[in-house]
């Protein structure tokens, strides 16, 4: 029932990509209700919970710096001369070799499963 603070900006008037913006709305938010800063009043319960944010672009960019990010948020050390391998098996490439074995029932319920 009506507007609750002030509206978000714009795109346009934010002057910076769509994934910027996104990042600093998560990080930052906007004005929505006294005390709030994130624009969205239930967004306030989750500042105290561990939440990390993966984004599926910078998986694809830099899958090993984001399996390092990973393993630094949930405090498991990494063995660096492990790592290659470990990224290696995280790429789709590797996946879909081994989907088979990881899932029997492959494509079964999907059109083309793992394998398309």
């Amino acid at each position: 029932p009506g507007l609750v603070g002030p509206p978000l900006p714009p795109f346009e008037e934010v002057g910076t990509d769509l994934p910027t913006w996104f990042d600093q709305w998560l990080n930052q938010g906007w004005e929505s209700l006294g005390g709030e800063t994130d624009g969205w009043p239930f967004w306030s319960l989750f500042k105290n919970m561990q939440i990390l944010f993966v984004h599926y672009n910078k998986l694809l960019a830099d899958l090993s710096g984001e399996l390092q990010r990973i393993a630094q948020f949930l405090d498991i050390p990494v063995d660096q001369q492990l790592l290659p391998d470990m990224v290696k098996a995280c790429t789709f490439d590797e996946m879909k070799k081994t989907a088979d074995t990881i899932e029997p029932m492959n494509g079964t319920m999907c059109k083309g499963g793992g394998n398309d």
